[in-house]
């Protein structure tokens, strides 16, 4: 990839002083590598792009296995799995993810006792979505918990009296 950007700004470099010359066979080759190295530089980003999906599959054990250790019916729901995003990326997204799904799991959905009490189906349900939004791709987590079921207790600190 490096390689790739460092021939496109020789190719920039040539292109420039071909502008400023009147020799054709130069304006010729500058033309020529530069349609080669724009090729070249597309077909490289192509080969970084993959599929959201490849890291959506990992967290299929995750939500298996904590479901399990909870006591929790959970169904894992994916969408947009071809989405594509840069490799790096993605590998950048998994320790983020894995958090969100771990704190969905762990404090956003009731026991399946509380959900029946509450007139909810006791099997909940944890999404994974990625979208392009414009140039851009939006990835969420959802549930369809309650949430975290906290009791407030008053507050009891040092205070300054102001």
């Amino acid at each position: 990839m490096d390689r790739v950007g460092e021939l496109v700004i020789a190719q920039a470099r040539l292109s420039q002083m071909a502008a400023g010359s009147s020799d054709t066979n130069l304006k010729s080759i500058a033309e020529e590598l530069e349609r080669l190295s724009s090729g070249l530089r597309d077909t490289t980003m192509g080969i970084r792009m993959v599929p959201i999906g490849t890291l959506f599959g990992r967290f299929r054990r995750l939500v298996h296995d904590l479901s399990h250790d909870l006591g929790k019916h959970v169904e894992f729901v994916t969408t947009g799995e071809d989405t594509e995003l840069d490799k790096t990326v993605i590998e950048r997204l998994a320790d983020p993810l894995v958090h969100l799904i771990r704190n969905a799991v762990d404090h956003g959905l009731e026991s399946p006792e509380t959900r029946a009490r509450a007139g909810k189906p006791v099997c909940c349900t944890v999404r994974l979505s990625a979208v392009h939004t414009g140039a851009e791709v939006a990835i969420s987590v959802s549930d369809d918990g309650g949430g975290p079921q906290h009791r407030t207790h008053p507050r009891q600190g040092r205070g300054t009296g102001a």
